[in-house]
């Protein structure tokens, strides 16, 4: 990677992504962070894993609300999300014999008609996951709330969840999800950079309660909102930090919101890396998969 092909804001956000770009090896997690339960995936053949995901943070129904309600400045930040940009994900990833978890909102019980009709275009190969509100972080009543309604709006029992904005405020966070009845997670990670919280690039089990965490490695907006990269050097930080992780292996989390898939050159980023995965020999997985290759 030439660093003259960035400018300088970029250069002081790669040199703190240098601190954590290269995750620690499992022995290492276990002997640091000895209060959580790092799982070691029984994983042959492949020289690392990959979890692919996506999340949904507006309704249709919502953007019309936001439409007749909010300023054109204030419109310009808020994506048309649509039913196109999510088959368009599913489209691609079915071309490579691929499949990923999708994580919807629900907001509250006047936007439904989403989460209905999306549950019918997610055939058995797609797993749902909710993307939880805020607040849900720490208030495990209202995470309750939000999964009964995505459950009773799509027909699905839904065990994995994210939250928005990835809050996530460790204890506190756990217990809700767990109260809440979530078996898995991936809220864990950065939303200003991309790399591995904490040298974290293992699934493990925070505090060692009963709920997996599966570490967020790179989030697209990442890349452009907050490094301000263009789509051929988020591809280079991309692949770079994928070379990295395969030296102490792990699970690699891509988290690439649907809305982007209507951008031509930043959908493109996302095809150049599952290709790259492809070449790395990774293995893909979901989230309901884990537990097949627990060791």
């Amino acid at each position: 990677m030439n660093i003259n092909e960035f400018n300088s804001y970029q250069i002081a956000q790669l040199d703190y992504w240098k601190e954590i770009s290269t995750p620690y090896s499992i022995d290492t997690l276990k002997r640091v962070y000895p209060y959580h339960k790092f799982l070691d995936l029984d994983v042959k053949d492949c020289n690392i894993v990959a979890f692919l995901s996506h999340d949904i943070d507006f309704s249709p129904e919502r953007h019309l609300f936001v439409k007749a309600n909010f300023t054109d400045r204030a419109k310009e930040h808020i994506g048309i999300y649509s039913l196109d940009d999510i088959q368009k994900i599913i489209d691609l990833e079915k071309e490579y014999g691929l499949k990923s978890t999708i994580f919807s909102p629900v907001f509250n019980s006047k936007f439904t008609r989403f989460t209905s009709n999306l549950s019918k275009i997610l055939d058995s190969r797609f797993e749902l996951g909710l993307h939880a509100s805020p607040r849900c972080s720490s208030d495990a009543e209202r995470l309750i709330y939000e999964k009964k309604l995505i459950e009773k709006n799509t027909g699905r029992d839904v065990d994995s969840c994210r939250i928005h904005r990835l809050e996530y405020h460790y204890q506190k966070t756990i217990d809700s999800l767990k109260k809440a009845g979530f078996l898995y997670d991936s809220t864990f990670g950065y939303n200003n950079t991309i790399g591995f919280r904490g040298g974290i690039s293992h699934i493990f089990m925070p505090y060692k309660k009963n709920v997996i965490e599966i570490p967020l490695t790179i989030m697209d907006m990442t890349l452009w909102k907050y490094l301000r990269l263009s789509p051929t050097n988020s591809l280079k930080l991309i692949q770079e930090l994928i070379n990295r992780a395969t030296q102490n292996g792990g699970i690699i989390t891509l988290n690439w919101h649907s809305d982007y898939a209507s951008y031509d050159e930043f959908f493109t980023v996302f095809r150049k890396t599952i290709e790259f995965l492809i070449r790395k020999d990774a293995r893909f997985i979901t989230i309901n998969q884990i537990k097949e290759f627990l060791g």
